[in-house]
């Protein structure tokens, strides 16, 4: 069985689209686990401030929300992502997001507590910020809402308008509940992180809905002028109240309780904080799900890598033998779609298999001794074992003979072998090309290896056919006389005929002897025998 470089093409189709599927996997897994450490860095960062544990909480739930998000996105290879902000301006969003989602995170004492921060209007605002410490004199609240931009409003510059003509000496607050009839105050009376999504403790979310619900229903039954407005912040505070990030694609933040936020901040504030801490173990959160959803896609591409490559010849014998004949060769075009299909098919194999085995390694699944195995081994691996597979099917039905076999495998391991060395020296010179570089190397030294296995078996078997060296059982020495030169020695060969079976009768072959007289030549006649390959690693008479 010799080799062409149409051989190590033909591996490297193999080998290229399990390693790519190899290579992308080991990049996801990589991703996920970035994202697992970023949440453990930040986390350690906070532990280093001075704030207590009531009060870290908060800040600990932005960054469990934000990160575990960014976490399952990277699980399902998706590419939204959540950002905390870090701002305490008044309304700031404390957590972002890129795909048109603001949200705003309180982590109070109660359900109760949480909803009416998360629903607290501009006026309660003020309050709240008079009620805080300070250095120097507080603002007014004419000043407070010229800061923040709700003067911008034309209802709320008409009302300060009214106020600065005619006051009666009250303040702008007072002013208001005076004049609350003859002003339109809505805009006021909205709560501050109006448009933005209020996230609050999972284990209070049932409780905030059923204290918003009381709420509404309380403000339905009276008959104040600011009832509307009322009403409809508590509902658009109800719509709006979640316990997680979610992006509508299933992607989302994990659920975290108030106790279990005070519990990571005691944890961060005592010392270095860890993924299994907060239940982010890689092992743990690389489920069999993510396994299959990206070793499905993995084969994909590996399966459209394989169809491109084992197309190729086949398209350019195609192409020139029409430049040539100018036709197609039917025959030739069945074969392309064969190889179409079978290339394909096993493409997907190949790429499934390397993408899953890949993920399980790095996650820890397999054991931490096969954490840090290379992807292009595995990728390799997986193309002998897959061949070996169907070999081992082929003698089973009779189709190849096991020494065949081994000669199979014998050539592809040398294959690979040179095929994973040249990618690596591939990618030390075409760095900037990741993926790229690994496989134009791969290919070269697939083809260079093809060539060099042929040469190398050629001499081989040269010297086995002079010497009769027989390799360690590798090479088959056969010294059997062919038929047609023991005819040519006057050896008369009998021919016994085969019984038919005809149903339950038998029938007995008969042989006739035949007498051997030796025949008297008036000539000699010198054939010359001489010793060649007459199978796979078989040398004999020719």
């Amino acid at each position: 069985m010799q080799l062409t470089i149409e051989d190590g093409w033909n591996y490297s189709s193999k080998q290229i689209g399990s390693d790519y599927a190899a290579s992308i996997s080991e990049e996801y897994i990589t991703t996920v686990e970035d994202t697992v450490q970023k949440i453990v860095d930040e986390m350690n960062v906070l532990g280093k401030n001075n704030l207590g544990v009531k009060q870290l909480k908060g800040f600990v739930a932005e960054y469990y929300h934000a990160d575990t998000f960014n976490i399952s996105a990277a699980l399902r290879g998706s590419e939204h992502r959540a950002t905390v902000e870090g701002s305490t301006d008044h309304a700031s969003v404390d957590v972002s997001t890129n795909f048109g989602k603001d949200y705003s995170l309180k982590y109070i004492r109660v359900a109760e507590a949480s909803v009416d921060a998360q629903a607290k209007n501009v006026i309660q605002a003020y309050h709240e910020y008079l009620a805080k410490p300070r250095q120097g004199e507080a603002i007014s609240f004419e000043e407070y809402l010229t800061k923040y931009g709700y003067d911008n409003n034309d209802k709320i510059r008409k009302l300060i308008e009214g106020y600065k003509n005619d006051n009666g000496g009250l303040t702008l607050e007072q002013f208001i509940r005076a004049n609350s009839e003859e002003y339109d105050i809505s805009s006021l009376l909205m709560s501050v992180y109006n448009g933005q999504e209020r996230l609050i403790p999972s284990d209070q979310i049932k409780d905030a809905i059923a204290y918003l619900n009381r709420e509404i229903a309380k403000e339905s039954s009276k008959e104040t002028s600011n009832r509307l407005a009322l009403l409809k912040n508590y509902k658009e505070t109800l719509e709006h109240l979640v316990d997680r990030i979610v992006d509508g694609k299933g992607v989302e933040s994990k659920p975290l309780t108030k106790e279990e936020a005070e519990a990571i901040a005691a944890l961060i504030k005592e010392g270095e904080i860890k993924p299994k801490d907060m239940g982010l173990d890689l092992s743990d959160i690389v489920t069999n799900e993510y396994i299959m959803q990206q070793a499905l896609k993995a084969g994909y591409t590996a399966a459209v890598i394989t169809l491109a490559m084992q197309l190729a010849p086949e398209i350019i014998k195609a192409v020139d033998l029409l430049i040539k004949n100018g036709e197609i060769n039917i025959d030739q075009v069945k074969k392309v779609g064969f190889t179409a299909i079978s290339a394909s098919s096993e493409g997907f194999l190949r790429g499934a298999i390397s993408s899953a085995l890949t993920i399980s390694c790095k996650a820890g699944k397999l054991g931490v001794q096969f954490k840090d195995i290379n992807p292009h081994v595995i990728g390799a691996l997986t193309v002998i074992v897959m061949d070996i597979a169907k070999n081992s099917i082929l003698v089973a039905s009779g189709k190849i003979s096991p020494r065949e076999m081994g000669s199979m495998l014998t050539k592809e391991l040398l294959i690979s072998s040179a095929a994973l060395a040249s990618g690596t020296v591939g990618q030390m010179i075409a760095p900037e090309l990741p993926v790229i570089g690994y496989m134009l190397g791969s290919l070269i030294g697939s083809c260079v290896a093809s060539m060099v296995v042929n040469v190398s078996e050629r001499c081989l078997i040269s010297f086995c056919v002079e010497s009769g060296f027989t390799c360690f059982g590798l090479v088959e020495q056969n010294y059997e006389l062919p038929e047609e030169i023991l005819y040519s020695m006057g050896i008369d060969l009998a021919v016994i005929p085969r019984a038919e079976v005809n149903h339950a009768s038998l029938k007995t072959a008969k042989v006739a002897r035949t007498e051997l007289q030796r025949t008297k030549y008036e000539t000699v006649e010198l054939v010359m025998v001489r010793r060649g390959v007459i199978g796979i690693n078989r040398i004999g008479y020719v």
